[in-house]
């Protein structure tokens, strides 16, 4: 499937289709998954690269109190438009380390402390359209696939709604896949 602004529309379109009610149920269903996924296989794993959901992604903030309440160490992304880079810091409080930044995404304050990486990472990464080899399509700037590139040992796990899931995608070679990807599907 080849990638243009109007296959992105599409997904973007069955995303705001999705009633809140699905949104939110299909959304706590990934966080029970991917909690299970990572007790059972990085339980050793204290650093969680995390994203602040839009109003149209899953919402991984349930998942991120449990992880929390296990003093695990949540770093969140601040977005540089200048040269499309991410710059993370750690966040205590879901609530009120956040302020409106970016794209009208929340950021955490760039006053907490900064992520540097030194021990084994997960990422949660968002995207608009995945496939079933780990091919991921963001929105078109390549935050993320600039910081995987200078981040490459980092485990990369997407969580999207299963209409978000294809079989094939055309990517670039610039693209950084996915080590996992996640559905509320059952499968």
């Amino acid at each position: 499937m080849e990638i243009n602004q109007s296959l992105r529309d599409d997904f973007k379109n069955y995303r705001k289709s999705l009633s809140p009610k699905d949104k939110r149920d299909f959304s706590n269903k990934l966080c029970l998954k991917l909690y299970s996924f990572i007790r059972n296989n990085y339980e050793d794993v204290d650093n969680f690269l995390c994203y602040y959901p839009l109003e149209y992604e899953v919402d991984l903030r349930p998942l991120y109190a449990g992880l929390l309440s296990e003093n695990k160490y949540l770093y969140f992304p601040v977005s540089n438009p200048a040269d499309c880079s991410l710059s993370f810091y750690r966040v205590t409080d879901l609530k009120s380390d956040f302020s409106r930044g970016n794209f009208g995404v929340m950021e955490p304050f760039d006053t907490l402390p900064k992520f540097s990486f030194d021990k084994k990472t997960i990422c949660f990464t968002p995207g608009l359209i995945f496939d079933n080899s780990g091919k991921r399509v963001g929105y078109g700037k390549g935050y993320y696939d600039r910081f995987f590139a200078q981040n490459m040992d980092l485990i990369k796990i997407a969580a999207c709604f299963e209409g978000q899931l294809v079989d094939a995608l055309e990517t670039s070679s610039y693209d950084v896949p996915m080590d996992y990807i996640f559905t509320n599907n059952d499968l």
